[in-house]
């Protein structure tokens, strides 16, 4: 029998492989990036597995055709309650997306804190520009977070310090 977080890795690299999207400046397959967030998570002993299969899920509902019932149908209520409480909402406004994610569960804030990590690091090599604009609002986002884990917050808030740019 497959393992739910098998299941999950599976769904989540077929969601974002059938948009053909990739990792913005890398070009490489999206999966690399909910994998990445997973795997930070369960670096700072993070283990509990709706929790790791809403890492690996936490771009299915704003970036492919998965919905939230297909994730709940398929991976259960908690699983689909975490994802909803990450994913960006269309039509929300950054104040209201700021009190949302302040107000998620740690682990919801534990993924947000992990994705926020995994999208910042690599910026300032592959685009120091976009990095001036993108890490201010990532920086507000990390600071709504008070449920987070204190390490994984303190990972997310170095990683949009700005004084890690060099722009010529």
């Amino acid at each position: 029998m497959i393992k739910t977080f098998d299941r999950a890795l599976v769904c989540a690299t077929a969601a974002h492989a059938q948009t053909g999207q990739r990792r913005k400046f890398t070009g490489e397959p999206y999966i690399v990036h909910p994998i990445d967030v997973a795997m930070i998570l369960s670096r700072f002993g993070i283990t509990d597995e709706d929790t790791l299969v809403a890492a690996l899920l936490h771009d299915v509902v704003e970036d492919t055709d998965t919905t939230l019932d297909d994730v709940k149908e398929a991976f259960g209520a908690r699983v689909a309650q975490l994802v909803d409480q990450v994913s960006n909402k269309p039509g929300e406004d950054f104040t209201d997306r700021l009190a949302r994610l302040g107000s998620a569960d740690w682990q919801a804030q534990a993924i947000k804190c992990a994705d926020i990590t995994s999208n910042c690091l690599p910026l300032p090599d592959l685009s120091p520009a976009y990095a001036k604009s993108y890490f201010p609002r990532k920086a507000r986002e990390v600071a709504m977070l008070g449920r987070a884990p204190v390490g994984l917050a303190r990972m997310a808030t170095d990683a949009t310090r700005l004084d890690r740019l060099v722009i010529s």
